[in-house]
């Protein structure tokens, strides 16, 4: 049986293409691959699932590889990562080829989905988190920090009690990548308000 040291050299494009198979294989060239969570469990936490669902984050992560690139980071095994908001695991699967597993971290408010990660075998150290805590992690242990589309769903309060914990977990000279919605999407809702029922 095949090893992740072996598909480290891979190219990213090639290993998204090991990605895609392994949804409907568990073993894809002698690797065996996490298993997926059924279509509706996916589609629920991104907006899609299987191969669109991993399509969709191969383009998050490669630009984040090529931006740490252009910061000075080229990640690789011995970089320290977490993936704010796991869900069920799709970045890590991606990370999984480039960071060591013991370096591998998923956080998430929902316990059930913790446990599901777990059961699906994505690779990592995956903990469930308070919705107002703290990160289980010493100050400066981590490179790299990623939220994908987890911030445009918190309220203030919440949204600066994690930026709090980001700044304490990240190294000097880390890096913490998130999505959020743009200023039009504020002004959209702004406009909402102002709307009576008569003329929206």
């Amino acid at each position: 049986m095949a090893t992740i040291e072996d598909f480290r050299q891979l190219s990213d494009s090639d290993w998204l293409t090991l990605l895609i198979q392994s949804v409907k294989e568990e073993i894809v060239q002698g690797l065996r691959f996490p298993k997926f969570p059924q279509d509706t469990i996916q589609t629920n936490f991104v907006g899609s699932s299987g191969e669109r669902a991993l399509k969709e984050a191969y383009y998050f992560y490669d630009f984040l590889k090529r931006e740490a690139v252009k910061a000075g980071a080229s990640i690789n095994k011995n970089y320290t990562i977490l993936d704010f908001g796991t869900g069920w695991g799709r970045f890590l699967r991606f990370f999984w080829k480039d960071v060591s597993e013991k370096n591998l971290n998923g956080v998430d408010v929902d316990p059930v989905m913790i446990e599901l990660c777990q059961s699906l075998g994505v690779p990592g150290n995956l903990q469930t988190i308070d919705p107002l805590g703290l990160l289980p992690y010493e100050d400066s242990s981590m490179d790299i920090i990623l939220a994908y589309s987890v911030f445009t769903h918190l309220p203030e309060n919440v949204h600066l009690n994690w930026m709090q914990e980001f700044k304490r977990v990240v190294r000097p000279g880390g890096i913490v990548a998130m999505t959020i919605e743009p200023r039009r999407f504020l002004e959209f809702v702004v406009a909402l308000k102002h709307k009576t029922p008569e003329n929206a």
